[in-house]
């Protein structure tokens, strides 16, 4: 049986009182440049608004597809070891809707990740 603590600190990442999970749909197909065999997730709202992902250790540093052109996002990674958003990177789409990643924190590491749109 599952129990909700075994998440650890995925469970506050997707938790977290600054968006609303609910609203996310499964998006790796559709707004991730490549998955990477499926080793990197992306969820989204269907307004382009919202997004979450996890990113795999080892794994070529992406980006998102898709999204709304020529618009500043502020994308922030939480740490999936010890909990907590790192500071906020403001990012912009360019004309095509391609945003690219910041720096990954750390690439030896898994993190998780949230975007938002400031419009």
């Amino acid at each position: 049986r599952w129990q909700p603590e075994t998440m650890g600190h995925l469970r506050e990442f997707i938790l977290d009182s600054g968006h609303d999970y609910r609203k996310l749909r499964p998006a790796s197909d559709t707004h991730l440049i490549s998955s990477q065999e499926d080793r990197h997730s992306l969820a989204i709202t269907e307004d382009a608004q919202l997004a979450l992902g996890f990113y795999t250790a080892g794994i070529e540093k992406t980006g998102l597809k898709n999204l709304l052109p020529d618009t500043r996002y502020e994308f922030q990674w939480w740490d999936v070891e010890v909990g907590g958003w790192s500071a906020a990177i403001n990012v912009l789409s360019d004309r095509k809707g391609i945003l690219n990643w910041p720096t990954i924190p750390d690439p030896e590491r898994n993190w998780a990740y949230r975007v938002r749109s400031q419009s």
